[in-house]
């Protein structure tokens, strides 16, 4: 168990659901680990040891849903508020508690069964004591030795905190349901359509000569034997020797895992010097099959590292990296170059569009040359409709970076709901033209088509979108509807019917097929 997953263990562990079989435990310990992973097969195990009478009651299952909250949840929520009391106690300097960790820490004993209550008492005291440790700076015991609670650790914790709640509610459906949405890291200058956020960790990697390299990674679980992760490494200026530096990366983080003699090749991907390598090797633990690739970022002084890693085969780790690759977008410009914190998170989050133009506003005065910056409150503008200021910071984050991807797009949006569907057909044409697999350019530029009459273009697009991203529901939803409008029924009852598979829970795919007198 990594240091991160102890931490969040340790905090407060869920409660033993005691209605559950041993096997539905330790689905359910699994699927809301900090190291954990959930399964189509694990959700359809643990499903399929609940009576049906339960499943076929929708006041059972939302009685069974409680009892889950009650026996599990209520940690993670304790874990979440505890985590977030320490960021804000190490920005203060002094013990700093969120609204909400007062009642996640009496839910958290409340809700313990009798035999828990020792472990949750115990949980609670080492949350006071980490809040005491970052506001003093002193350290901690954990269980590989003393440790000190840092800002960069607490982001980790939470980040693996968010995965823990995602897979929990896919886990609490009766009905499985695959839905990539969009993920963004803009200090790793990555973006990524994924099934549940990632978690977060630094590690180094070390060269030829002995020089450790440091290492953001985003990862994620597939499975027990399956996990994907995308990273970015940062240098000192610029690669000398791009292809050669993208050679020997490679070829350490293949060594790093034990995989020697391997010879990367040099490419060129997406327009840019990267090299590729994959290997394999046995150790007491099972069998490694590893496939890297290191992609040059010299705009951001570094590089990409994308890799995949599969116990079953070579093969499995190659088409395993593919698969990431294509559900990703590089180049995402992050909030970063400022001492003001405070104004560059309420410029990053989303909830609040007022909030966010302030940030934005106050971060672009310390940074008037950032491109992101501008395009975030381009986004908060368009979410208040109000769609001509959104465009001008559109248009001054495309002056600054000319390749930024995400500005063409949203000033895209912004133009096709003002109806002005040919200037958004060209910025989506641009998004592509960056980067031809952008599923989301071909999704929107399909619905700008659409909106015109347009029925081949769209098509087209959303074919391709298919092409690039088969289980995106969404793009099977827009090709049936456009399918619809030129009169080709049983096109569309096909593409409705495969959205609603690989999202059961789709209103539009439903009731499209219902008008059509079409059964699911």
């Amino acid at each position: 168990m990594s240091l991160i997953a102890a931490l969040i263990w340790a905090t407060a562990q869920p409660a033993r659901a005691q209605e559950l079989t041993a096997q539905q435990q330790e689905i359910l310990r699994t699927a809301i680990g900090a190291d954990g992973w959930l399964t189509e097969g694990m959700h359809q195990e643990f499903w399929a040891a609940v009576p049906l009478a339960i499943k076929s009651d929708p006041k059972a299952i939302a009685a069974l849903t409680s009892y889950l909250d009650r026996s599990s949840v209520n940690a993670l929520r304790f874990q979440r508020a505890t985590w977030s009391s320490i960021k804000l106690t190490l920005a203060a300097k002094r013990v700093t508690k969120t609204p909400d960790y007062e009642t996640a820490k009496e839910e958290i004993r409340a809700s313990s069964l009798p035999q828990e209550r020792v472990g949750a008492e115990r949980g609670v005291r080492n949350a006071d004591a980490m809040l005491e440790a970052a506001a003093t700076g002193r350290s901690m015991s954990g269980p590989n030795g003393p440790f000190y609670v840092t800002e960069e650790m607490t982001e980790q914790v939470l980040a693996g905190l968010s995965g823990s709640f995602h897979r929990y509610r896919k886990l609490s459906n009766p009905t499985w349901i695959y839905k990539p949405e969009e993920h963004s890291y803009p200090n790793e200058h990555i973006r990524i359509l994924w099934d549940g956020p990632f978690a977060r960790e630094t590690q180094t990697i070390t060269m030829e000569g002995g020089k450790s390299v440091p290492i953001t990674l985003l990862t994620s679980r597939i499975s027990e034997h399956e996990h994907v992760a995308l990273g970015f490494m940062r240098f000192q200026g610029r690669w000398l020797d791009p292809e050669g530096a993208s050679i020997r990366t490679v070829a350490a983080t293949l060594t790093g895992m034990g995989i020697r003699d391997v010879r990367p090749m040099v490419t060129r991907w997406r327009g840019r010097v990267a090299a590729e390598g994959a290997g394999s090797v046995r150790s007491s633990a099972g069998a490694i099959n590893a496939s890297v690739r290191i992609v040059e970022a010299p705009e951001h002084g570094g590089a990409w590292q994308i890799m995949a890693i599969s116990a079953s085969s070579l093969a499995d780790a190659i088409s395993l990296r593919a698969t990431v690759e294509q559900a990703s977008q590089f180049d995402v410009v992050g909030i970063q170059g400022t001492s003001n914190s405070d104004a560059a998170s309420d410029c990053e989050q989303r909830e609040d569009p007022d909030r966010k133009i302030r940030g934005c506003t106050e971060f672009i005065r310390d940074n008037p040359r950032n491109a992101t910056a501008y395009n975030n409150r381009g986004l908060a503008y368009a979410a208040k409709k109000e769609f001509d200021r959104a465009i001008a910071d559109y248009n001054k984050a495309i002056e600054i970076n000319p390749r930024h991807s995400d500005a063409y797009r949203t000033r895209g949006n912004a133009y096709r709901s003002k109806g002005e569907f040919d200037r958004a057909i060209a910025d989506y044409t641009k998004v592509i033209e960056i980067d031809p697999r952008d599923v989301l350019a071909h999704l929107a530029r399909g619905v700008a088509y659409r909106n015109k009459g347009e029925v081949d273009r769209a098509i087209a697009d959303y074919s391709k979108a298919i092409e690039i991203r088969p289980r995106d529901a969404n793009a099977y939803i827009g090709r049936g509807l456009v399918y619809l409008k030129a009169s080709e029924k049983d096109r569309a009852i096909a593409d409705f019917r495969r959205a609603l598979s690989l999202d059961p829970s789709d209103q539009i795919a439903k009731d499209a097929l219902k008008r059509l007198g079409a059964s699911p």
